[in-house]
Formats: structure tokens, sequence, C-alpha cells
């Protein structure tokens, strides 16, 4: 993000305007800073964000009998739907409601 700042002329802080809120930032300086974000390659990392956000963006899954057709669609159904949403889905499958296992799992 520093180097995008650098490029384009402006502040870390408003490269982070860009990208969180646009419409607080002029469209010349938004344009310099996609420009800018287009040279370098710049990608946010996820890993990063959440230490920031304090959000992970994980959505967890328990699921059971995955094997049979009904599940097995509303479990890919789910998981197409969060990660078209931006989210990372983890799925644990397990084969009994034992508070043993279900614990486990979690």
């Amino acid at each position: 993000m520093t180097d995008v700042a650098r490029l384009a002329g402006v502040s870390a802080q408003t490269v982070s305007r860009v990208l969180n809120n646009p419409d607080a930032v002029k469209p010349r300086t938004r344009k310099r800073v996609h420009d800018a974000i287009a040279r370098t390659g710049y990608q946010r990392n996820p890993a990063a964000r959440s230490l920031v956000t304090r959000r992970s963006h994980t959505l967890g899954i328990l699921a059971m009998d995955t094997l049979l057709v009904g599940p097995s669609a509303a479990l890919h159904g789910m998981v197409s739907a969060a990660e078209t949403a931006g989210y990372f889905v983890s799925v644990a499958s397990v084969r009994s409601l034992e508070p043993a296992t279900v614990g486990a799992a979690v």
C-alpha cells in the first residue's frame, strides 16, 4: 500500500479510503490511486486486513451426511454463496451429532 501511495502521490490513508470508502475521495485522486494499483499489481492481504478490522470473513459449516444428495447440494449452495460474497468457508463433516464428535469438529 505504501508503494501505491508513493506512486499516486497520496498518503497510505488515502489509498485505504479509496479501497474502503471510495465516495470519500475525489474522482481524480481515485483514478490516480487505481492507476497506481494497476501498475504495482497491489492486492489486499486478507490476513493483514483481518488483524485491523478484527473480522476474518470466515464462515464455519458443520455438516452431516454430506454424501447424500440433498445435504451435499445444500452445502455446495452455501459455499458458493459465501465465496461470492467474499467469505472463506471452512467445512467440517461429522458422522454423528454426539457432543464429543461435534466438539472435536468445532
